[in-house]
């Protein structure tokens, strides 16, 4: 077997060819994948979030006085765009979006939600679409740097994740965001590989950069891996930096600061040129993102910092471990034990002598992840870690990979490939089977984590769509109801999202607490309709003063939603009600 770890001469295809059971796994994880991510497609419904990615999204078609993503949370408009453009496809009128106030949400399920509840697959599309560009994009770079089995290990990994899965359906731009940054380590690895000053390399740093500034332009927090991308050339032309180095510091008459290298002989036009073409390129994306004015870069950040998210802020911190905690809550027990190696293959790396490229590229990605959780406490949020992670991850599957510190050479595992393959039917068995009993909701949790916090770990699971059709065929046109979310009014009812702000921001105001059931049949009369429901999920026991909690325990529900044979929502008539 091969021991280098580097791309191989061969083609993908030719390499596959070798294997045929392996190129079977590879073909059979990625069909499951696909299927779990298209299975059960209208099983999701609109979320939170959704007030503002969509709107967002939807204002590039549509006039607007201020870019996009002003709109909402204060987030490049990126990713939005593609979910503008999946619900434009539809055909539908969302000419009302020009109207919406920015970071002001109650009253936008009036101007498009109607539209937009029958546009609902079509907003949809561009999310399952970029959940399969990932997949795609994630197994074609394992295939080009990974061992054959540590390659078909991460492949599985993404494909039934359930992290990735439920971000894979759920309207969030984070998988715009994985694709893009994928994309760009895979460019990024192209091109540190390929021969100095060759015009591969600079088109691959090119296209590398071009892809991390559409990933800035998709989520902030991806700038950091400006920095990184600039390291590896630094790395690359090491030589060729410290002679250029050393000579900007002899006309400074700092010569002593810096040795002689051995790049003092070598041209430095090409580290240049590579340099000032990739920042070019990246810079142009930008301009071109933001809608030519680098003001909206600023403005975005200053949004995005009000929020509290304070992505700027940085300081040594003791609590870098929770980005990594946060995985094991979303992962397997036999990722748990994987992952867990990754560590010791890191330790490993870093002492050997002559290590690879590939073993350089995926020691300093996992390096850097840890600096950037050391620094920045945003790092600890899953969706960020992750992009940050791709290194580590591959860094880890070199446990089934044939170097002296993989898990067969430790264990001196002689059947190699009957070992692996029976491991890894056992991990698609389980995997799959786990994360299509959770369709299309994805919201697994690792059972040893949950071991340990249990309270954390209790399936709950939501529909907007479910929980408006809940009420609807009973609500008469002089009636109305309370609960269930904002999202619910994009279902129905939607002229109601404004007034039931206003009406709970002054009776907090004018009476100094939140309003109970009783306020709301006494005072809250929208068009001149009365309440009459009432929706209450099963956690909302301190809701309306407590007296949610009186409902669920005291009173039978009129109707009760369930989601994977669990109470998900109670629909209470108060013109009825029903002792237990």
């Amino acid at each position: 077997m091969d021991n280098s770890l580097d791309i191989k001469k061969e083609s993908i295809i030719t390499n596959l060819a070798k294997d045929k059971l392996n190129l079977f796994f590879i073909i059979l994880i990625l069909t499951l994948g696909i299927f779990l991510r298209f299975n059960d497609y209208n099983g999701v419904s609109y979320g939170s979030d959704d007030e503002s990615t969509i709107p967002t999204g939807l204002l590039w078609f549509y006039p607007h006085t201020s870019y996009p993503g002003l709109s909402g949370v204060g987030e490049p408009a990126l990713g939005n765009f593609f979910v503008g453009l999946g619900c434009m496809i539809s055909g539908e009128d969302f000419s009302g979006v020009s109207q919406i106030r920015p970071m002001f949400y109650p009253g936008r399920s009036s101007l498009i939600g109607e539209a937009l509840a029958k546009a609902e697959p079509y907003c949809f599309f561009p999310i399952y679409f970029f959940g399969i560009l990932f997949l795609i994009a994630i197994s074609l770079f394992a295939l080009l740097t990974l061992p054959k089995y540590s390659a078909t290990f991460i492949i599985s990994f993404i494909a039934f994740s359930p992290f990735i899965l439920s971000h894979s359906r759920w309207m969030h731009v984070d998988i715009i965001l994985f694709f893009f940054v994928v994309s760009a380590l895979l460019f990024l690895w192209l091109a540190y590989k390929s021969d100095k000053g060759g015009k591969k390399e600079i088109l691959f740093f090119i296209i590398s950069f071009v892809l991390f500034a559409l990933a800035f332009s998709t989520k902030l927090p991806a700038a950091a891996h400006l920095l990184f991308a600039i390291f590896l050339i630094l790395e690359k032309y090491k030589s060729e930096f410290l002679s250029t180095l050393k000579k900007s510091f002899e006309k400074l008459g700092l010569n002593s600061l810096i040795k002689p290298s051995e790049g003092d002989k070598l041209n430095t036009k090409t580290l240049i040129k590579i340099l000032a073409y990739s920042l070019l390129s990246y810079l142009l994306v930008l301009l071109v993102t933001f809608e030519f004015n680098l003001k909206n870069i600023f403005a975005t950040i200053q949004t995005y910092n009000s929020h509290g998210y304070n992505i700027n802020a940085f300081g040594l911190t003791s609590k870098f471990y929770l980005g990594f905690i946060e995985l094991l809550q979303k992962i397997n027990i036999f990722d748990t034990i994987v992952f867990s190696f990754a560590f010791y293959i890191m330790i490993r790396i870093l002492f050997k002598k002559n290590k690879t490229k590939f073993e350089k590229f995926a020691l300093y990605s996992a390096l850097y992840l840890i600096l950037l959780c050391l620094l920045f406490q945003i790092v600890m949020m899953l969706r960020v870690f992750f992009i940050f992670a791709i290194g580590f991850f591959f860094l880890a599957s070199l446990i089934f990979s044939n170097e002296e510190y993989s898990i067969f050479a430790v264990l001196r595992i002689k059947k190699v490939s009957l070992v692996f393959y029976a491991l890894i039917i056992v991990y698609i068995t389980f995997s799959f089977t786990s994360a299509l009993n959770d369709s299309p909701y994805f919201s697994i949790k690792n059972p040893i984590f949950c071991y340990f916090k249990s309270e954390e770990c209790l399936s709950a699971y939501s529909n907007s769509r479910e929980v408006a059709n809940l009420v609807k065929s009973d609500l008469n046109d002089n009636e109305t109801f309370i609960g269930g979310g904002l999202m619910i009014y994009y279902y129905t009812r939607q002229d109601e999202s404004l007034p039931l702000y206003i009406f709970n921001s002054n009776f907090n105001k004018q009476i100094g607490r939140e309003p109970k059931i009783a306020d709301y049949l006494q005072y809250y009369h929208p068009s001149n309709r009365t309440v009459r429901y009432v929706i209450i999920e099963p956690h909302e026991q301190e809701s309306y003063g407590g007296e949610g909690g009186v409902l669920l325990k005291g009173y039978i529900p009129l109707k009760t939603l369930k989601i994977k044979d669990k109470d998900s929502a109670y629909l209470y008539d108060l013109f009825n009600l029903k002792k237990r």
